[in-house]
């Protein structure tokens, strides 16, 4: 206290001296006491009372008078004593217990009633801005800090000012990038965080919800609302800490306190206890940031109005836990892909496979099954083909992607390829069929992906289908072609161009014989088949009212001319 100049200038270097005559004034004072008392801590300040300069103690002359009669009054002026005398004291912290330590007078004291009347009594002190509270422990305000500290108290806040600083301490300490990785595949799916069902943050399609109220009924009401929230968690922020959102809304007053003063105008005193009040700031975060990480290790968590309870007790792997529990109830489709984990780079292989009849139908690798989820595709496209539903590459990633499956894209690619290769559905690229050659690197380009149209592939009668591969067999002397029609259809296609081409070689060679010249209509008819479409042929060109049809080629092929050419 000397070396605070907290003593009568007279008295201020006295030191040791000074503190022996106070405790001997102290016992003196006091010698009427019971055997088995203990003097209070403080009795000392009534030892040294005429020594403290009147501006230092004047806050404890004006509580003698203003605080009402009673344990306030008695054990508040006490309170305030104490705390003046340990004000400069490095190292100690007034906290309840501490002082509840300092004031015990007696052996057989009931603790526990005392230390609940000293935090009562510390409340009451805190709201008539005699003392400030920093966390758990206790300040002596003098006449300057007192106003200082009640313009705090009158600084107004916009309400946002405080989400804001809440929100700010719980990124930064606890939640971080607001992603949460789920499944083997270890896919990230991102959350949105709202505040008293507030968003903070872009539409996700999951929430946390935080409750910060203490209030029982605010806390039962969200419980309730939660109902039916299938893609929102709710944490109901744990309730021991009765101060934090009080002590969080005073921080960042101090905080928009201090930016709006000028401290250059303030007095020498005043101009010191704002700077103090800045260099507090940090330490005072850092000390809210442990206790709301406390808060949220402790903290309720509800889903669809049942409570759900994470093992951990780490605040962030809880609320992680937390958020899985939620994707696996909200993506309930996502054990479909099991063991499944695919890239991008992994689609040509896929399809590869695929394209082999032998291996389209088994287990892409001991454990990893891919023919269930791409059967779920094939089902969905089958259906919004038959509703007419135009549905595209991007269309099926963005609804594979969103609940309840919650597919990574790489999965996704994977089963289109599968089947594609397998052809259990079409893909067409501006009006055309998509090439085999092409399907894989045209899959992979994301630009093209929603211009890539899938659908299933045509039901056809199964006797028509045998009479184009049996013409395919006897007009081009080829004995093996594909069982799909449409594979059968496209690969017909490209033999009777290269047939065309053949023959156009020979007319241009031997164009000066007569008879070469009969080719020419037969051409013709070649080059119009070749250019219909796949279900023509298959449909129409098996039929014998289309021109040309199977059965004119068949007859033109059997006239000895062009036997002969051909050979």
């Amino acid at each position: 206290m000397s070396d605070y100049n907290v003593l009568d200038g007279r008295h201020s270097s006295i030191g040791e001296r000074s503190m022996l005559a106070a405790i001997s004034a102290t016992l003196r004072d006091d010698h009427t006491g019971r055997v088995g008392d203990i003097v209070p801590f403080d009795k000392l300040y009534d030892g040294i009372r005429d020594t403290i300069q009147s501006t230092a103690n004047y806050r404890i002359n004006q509580a003698e008078n203003r605080l009402p009669e009673g344990i306030t009054h008695d054990l508040g002026v006490r309170l305030l004593k104490v705390l003046l005398l340990v004000r400069h004291v490095e190292g100690f912290k007034a906290t309840p217990r501490n002082l509840r330590i300092l004031l015990t007078d007696r052996f057989d004291e009931d603790v526990m009633t005392l230390e609940t009347q000293i935090k009562d009594v510390l409340h009451e002190l805190e709201r008539q801005t005699f003392v400030q509270r920093i966390g758990t422990s206790y300040h002596y305000l003098t006449n300057e800090e007192q106003d200082i500290e009640q313009e705090i108290k009158n600084t107004v806040l916009d309400v946002n000012e405080v989400t804001a600083k809440f929100k700010g301490m719980l990124l930064d300490d606890i939640l971080g990038d607001m992603r949460v990785t789920y499944g083997l595949q270890k896919v990230p799916f991102r959350y949105g965080l709202k505040i008293d069902d507030i968003a903070q943050n872009v539409p996700r399609p999951l929430w946390l919800n935080v409750v910060t109220s203490f209030n029982n009924d605010d806390r039962e009401k969200a419980i309730t609302q939660s109902m039916g929230g299938l893609d929102t968690i709710t944490m109901l922020i744990d309730t021991n800490d009765k101060t934090l959102f009080d002590d969080l809304r005073m921080h960042a007053k101090t905080s928009t306190f201090i930016s709006r003063i000028n401290a250059d105008s303030q007095s020498k005193t005043r101009r010191s206890i704002i700077i103090d009040k800045r260099a507090d700031l940090e330490e005072a975060e850092h000390e809210l940031s442990g206790r709301l990480s406390t808060a949220v290790s402790k903290s309720q968590f509800y889903y669809n109005g049942a409570l759900v309870d994470p093992h951990s007790s780490d605040p962030h792997a809880r609320i992680i836990e937390a958020m899985q529990t939620l994707i696996s109830k909200r993506y309930t489709n996502f054990p479909m892909i099991g063991k499944l984990a695919y890239q991008e780079s992994d689609i040509q292989r896929v399809y590869q496979e695929a394209r082999d009849t032998s291996s389209a139908l088994v287990p892409d690798t001991a454990d990893n099954v891919i023919g269930a989820p791409a059967e779920d595709i094939r089902s969905t496209v089958m259906l919004d083909t038959k509703r007419n539903i135009t549905v595209s590459v991007k269309d099926l990633l963005t609804r594979y992607e969103e609940a309840p499956y919650g597919w990574p894209s790489g999965v996704t690619l994977a089963c289109i390829a599968h089947l594609a290769g397998s052809r259990s559905i079409d893909l067409t690229l501006d009006g055309r069929p998509l090439p085999a050659e092409q399907t894989v690197n045209t899959l992979r380009d994301s630009k093209k992906r929603v211009n890539i149209l899938v659908s299933t592939p045509r039901e056809y009668d199964q006797r028509r289908v045998v009479t184009l591969r049996k013409f395919a067999k006897e007009f081009l002397d080829s004995g093996v072609w594909p069982s799909a029609p449409v594979d059968l259809a496209h690969e017909l296609k490209e033999s009777l161009n290269a047939y065309v081409n053949k023959l156009q070689l020979t007319v241009s060679r031997y164009g000066a014989f007569t008879f070469v010249n009969q080719l020419t209509p037969i051409i013709n008819q070649i080059s119009s088949a070749a250019k219909q479409d796949d279900s023509w042929l298959i449909n129409e060109f098996t039929g014998d009212e289309a021109e040309p049809n199977i059965n004119m080629l068949l007859d033109e092929k059997r006239m000895s001319s062009i036997r002969s050419l051909r050979s």
